[in-house]
């Protein structure tokens, strides 16, 4: 009896010790990472495109300056605020022109995917076919804060519009 007894102490001695070890679980990558992506789109020479700016794993972000570059065949003609981004007031450039920036500032962060901007481009008339046409975001120093007042670490992709000879459709 005596050794059982020893025997139990010394197994709840170490149940007790594994019980109390922290345990660190991190996935390699995180899948709730904030993105933000420009679509890419197609489009014929003569028409206006529209390409949305979309957020993904939105924290609740409470202000944000995004800068957009684009390629000089493209010419920036108007930009709407989307829904992500309802709750903040939208600050657009004085002057379309690449780069441009747009800042956005509210009181409250409200975690809400979607359509952050549409931005609406004519292609110029001597566009090269089937080409993409770069449209990058960057986000300047890091400019993107959240509900918490904390940097909000952001991944960005960049679009494309590509001039065809036959949009389908």
């Amino acid at each position: 009896m005596k050794r059982f007894k020893k025997f139990l102490s010394f197994f709840l001695a170490i149940v007790l010790l594994l019980s109390s070890a922290p345990v660190d679980v991190h996935a390699t990558e995180s899948s709730d990472e904030t993105v933000i992506s420009v679509e890419s789109k197609y489009t014929v020479v003569g028409e206006e495109v529209s390409v949305d700016v979309l957020i993904e794993n939105n924290p609740g972000i409470l202000g944000a300056t995004l800068e957009f570059s684009y390629a000089e065949e493209l010419t920036l003609v108007s930009a709407t605020a989307g829904e992500a981004f309802s709750y903040l007031s939208m600050t657009k450039p004085p002057k379309f022109q690449s780069p441009c920036r747009f800042i956005w500032d509210g009181t409250d962060g409200i975690a809400k995917d979607g359509t952050i901007l549409t931005l609406k481009f004519s292609v110029a008339e001597d566009a090269e076919l089937e080409k993409p046409f770069a449209i990058s975001v960057t986000v300047p120093g890091g400019e993107i804060i959240d509900d918490d007042m904390n940097y909000v670490e952001t991944t960005t992709k960049d679009g494309s519009v590509t001039v065809v000879d036959f949009k389908a459709g």
